[in-house]
């Protein structure tokens, strides 16, 4: 009986020690860069810790892609001298562009959006200037990809310092009446956000047991002792 006990109380302590080991999936802190784009068309590279592996085994990583644009259509008297200019008669003045942020890389991402902006008829003053004649914008647009492991090599991903680039661009077109005299066009602005973090399985450890849970297992043993000696 003394000999069953003692071995239950050191499988218990076992299983109590091990249970420690076996922890869920954790996440790093997300890291978040921001650029602005003084034009609907260029590209950053942005920089984010990787992933320290003391932390434990990297399993899996998630990066988002946020954007807010704006579209300017455009219209402006040329050559100047030619006098103001009426434009959008019969059929109004407009703009339409799509416009894309991308994170470019094998783990990437890219969200879109297409933009018109109000229909103008009016007058373009001879003023040798580019003038905004309709405007159109676009919030938060959002995307979201997660890559893991086996599935996705994560291993450059450790260590040290991990760049990204993004690439914002658009294609669009002007529709309306205009006279020879004047041009149109389109141009804008957007603010892009790149946010990433990283899944892991931390470390094992082992766990010390409670020292009520150790006195408690050190009794059933005792018992057990105690009981085979008054059957002696």
């Amino acid at each position: 009986m003394v000999s069953i006990l003692k071995t239950v109380a050191a499988s218990s302590l076992s299983t109590i020690i091990l249970a420690g080991a076996a922890s869920a999936a954790s996440f790093t802190p997300t890291q978040e860069q921001s650029f602005s784009f003084a034009s609907l068309g260029g590209d950053t590279t942005l920089s984010f810790d990787g992933f320290d592996s003391s932390l434990g085994e990297l399993i899996g990583f998630n990066i988002e892609l946020e954007f807010d644009a704006t579209l300017n259509n455009t219209a402006s008297v040329f050559p100047p001298g030619s006098g103001d200019q009426n434009v959008g008669t019969p059929t109004p003045l407009t703009a339409t562009a799509t416009i894309t942020a991308a994170v470019l890389g094998a783990l990437g991402l890219s969200v879109s959006d297409s933009l018109t902006t109000p229909e103008f008829d009016g007058i373009v003053p001879d003023n040798s200037m580019v003038n905004v004649v309709g405007t159109a914008s676009t919030t938060d647009q959002m995307a979201s990809q997660s890559y893991s492991s086996p599935a996705n090599d994560l291993s450059s991903l450790i260590g040290g310092t991990n760049a990204v680039s993004v690439l914002l661009s658009s294609s669009g077109s002007q529709g309306g009446s205009v006279p020879n005299s004047v041009l149109t066009g389109n141009n804008g602005n957007a603010d892009v956000t790149v946010r990433v973090f990283y899944e892991f399985e931390p470390a094992a450890t082992e766990s010390v047991p409670e020292p009520g849970m150790l006195l408690g297992l050190a009794s059933v043993a005792g018992a057990g002792f105690i009981s085979r000696r008054r059957k002696s």
